[in-house]
Formats: C-alpha cells, sequence, structure tokens
C-alpha cells in the first residue's frame, strides 16, 4: 500500500517547497465562468463567483438529497464544477461516479503487477520543477499494448498518482 516505507523513501518534498508561493496568474486566470483556475487547494481564496457558485451547487444537491463524504470540500468540488463548466446535473453525475471508483480503487495496493509495471521504465517520478512539482516521466515506446493488461495500467497510474499527491 502508500504507506510501504521501502517505495516512498526519498521521494518525500523538500523543505523549500513549503516556502514556495505562488502569484496569482499561477493560481487562476479570468474571471467568471471564463475563468482557469489551476490551484484549488492550499492558501488560495476564492473569488465571489466561485463562492456563489460553490453555494448554488450545493442548493441544488440539497433539493435532491445528496450528501458528500468529507472528501468532497469545496476545492474538490470547485474543481469538479470547472471541470463540467459549470453545469450542475452534469458536475453531480461526475461526482457521483468518482465517488463510485473512489470506493473500487482506493487506496490503491501494491501487487506484483504494479510492481512490476512501476519498475518497467514506462512511468517514474524524476525529480521536482523549478516550482516543487514532481516530475512524472511517460515513456510510451516501452508499452507493448498487445501484452500489457489496461486494468493493470490504470491501477498502476493510480498508486503512482496516489503516491504524488500523498507521499509527494
Amino acid at each position: 500500500d502508500l504507506d510501504n516505507e521501502a517505495f516512498t523513501r526519498g521521494v518525500q518534498q523538500p523543505q523549500e517547497a513549503y516556502l514556495y508561493f505562488p502569484i496569482t496568474n499561477e493560481i487562476k486566470i479570468g474571471e467568471g465562468k471564463s475563468a482557469v483556475r489551476r490551484i484549488f487547494d492550499g492558501q488560495v481564496t476564492f473569488d465571489a463567483f466561485e463562492i456563489k457558485i460553490l453555494r448554488e451547487f450545493k442548493e441544488y444537491c440539497t433539493k435532491l438529497k445528496v450528501q458528500f463524504d468529507s472528501y468532497w470540500r469545496d476545492c474538490v468540488l470547485l474543481r469538479f464544477l470547472q471541470a463540467n463548466h459549470f453545469k450542475f446535473e452534469k458536475t453531480l453525475n461526475t461526482v457521483r461516479e468518482h465517488s463510485k471508483w473512489r470506493v473500487l480503487k482506493l487506496p490503491p495496493k501494491m501487487t506484483n503487477d504494479i510492481s512490476n509495471f512501476l519498475n518497467s521504465g514506462i512511468v517514474y517520478i524524476q525529480g521536482r520543477d523549478h516550482r516543487f512539482r514532481p516530475i512524472i516521466v511517460l515513456n510510451p515506446y516501452k508499452l507493448d499494448l498487445k501484452q500489457m493488461n489496461a486494468e493493470i495500467m490504470i491501477d498502476s497510474m493510480t498508486f503512482l498518482l496516489e503516491l504524488s499527491l500523498i507521499h509527494i
């Protein structure tokens, strides 16, 4: 699992990363529905439109008797709203599908198949960029689609991405 110390050793975020604060246009560009927010979580403040759309979406969900677990913080809901162009019905469907996927797939478990995939060099984490984000390298030329199981690929990528979210 993701607490496997041998797998996660050496991938923790360096201390200086905690001193990096993105500038405004790295966080969000534009206004209203046409805005593109890149950073949803951390020390960010939502603007009036975002606060309003979150409130309206929650009211919409309340009318439909939809309840959210603790995963669905405002920053996550806003990310899903933006991805669905602020269309409430579409966003709610995406939230439901994502919730089902989370129950089935998280937390990911390290298996021999996942270990073999991650050790193949098809995908790996290679340091950090100048903003301390992990650099994930993908070598598709190493991928043999005739021999590789799609479920193993998805599970391996899920493991790697969850590792980067939790430990990096």
